[in-house]
């Protein structure tokens, strides 16, 4: 943030005889609400310039979900680690699923994702912005899912 102060530079400029308490107190209410509009101003050049140094590289907008929930544990990954899925072709005898771990693979039914969103699960509510803002900023033609873990 830019260092600089309104009230500061009231008291500097005023002259030495109107320096009361009272005086000083009022000027400075006075000068409240321009520091207020200086300080949003200067919160949005920051997020402009925050925004304007985004990137579709997948390391940016996993950056930029860092610094936007104070969090470290979003993790962006790409596609291929996503899985493994069922997908039954037909009607499978009952006997394939009796196992946890057994899964089926198919060359006919496939699904093809860039990358995937790891959200923790106090996120979850956030998923849709969380959603938005990885549309915004990825490479068109890019698809993606956001996963809760």
């Amino acid at each position: 943030m830019i260092d600089f102060s309104l009230y500061k530079i009231v008291q500097i400029l005023l002259p030495q005889r109107k320096r009361r308490t009272r005086f000083v107190a009022w000027l400075t209410l006075s000068v409240s609400y321009l520091d207020y509009i200086q300080q949003q101003l200067y919160q949005l050049w920051s997020r402009s310039l925050e925004l304007s140094h985004m990137s579709p590289q997948i390391i940016a907008i996993e950056g930029f979900l860092h610094r936007m929930y104070g969090r470290q544990d979003i993790q962006i990954v790409d596609g291929y680690e996503l899985g493994p899925w069922e997908w039954p072709q037909v009607n499978p005898d009952e006997s394939f699923y009796d196992q946890e771990d057994s899964f089926e693979y198919s060359d006919s039914d496939t699904t093809t994702l860039s990358f995937v969103v790891n959200l923790p699960t106090a996120l979850s509510q956030e998923a849709p912005v969380v959603a938005a803002w990885v549309s915004k900023y990825k490479l068109p033609g890019m698809s993606f899912i956001i996963q809760i873990k």
